[in-house]
């Protein structure tokens, strides 16, 4: 199973902004990529090759700021703490 983690940041935080962002999020949070559908769309030899209880989960987040200045700045923190480099 696996599990991909997505964190939306966005400036500046406003009322319509936080709904915006909370539809995004909604939207881009899945239990499960793989659900039968997709099994069903995927060509026969590729859907029968994959395990039955295999998943792939997608979990979004959003992390709001009042400046552009400071969405940046944690961005490149982020960046920074999980890959090693600043990549903004």
């Amino acid at each position: 199973n696996f599990q991909i983690g997505i964190t939306f940041a966005y400036a500046p935080n406003t009322t319509t902004t936080r709904e915006i962002m909370d539809a995004v999020v909604k939207r881009y949070t899945e239990p499960n990529l793989l659900n039968e559908m997709v099994r069903y769309l995927l060509p026969f030899d590729v859907a029968t090759q994959l395990p039955e209880n295999l998943t792939i989960s997608v979990k979004s987040g959003a992390a709001p700021f009042d400046t552009e200045s400071q969405m940046v700045d944690y961005m490149v923190q982020s960046f920074a703490s999980q890959c090693g480099n600043p990549l903004l």
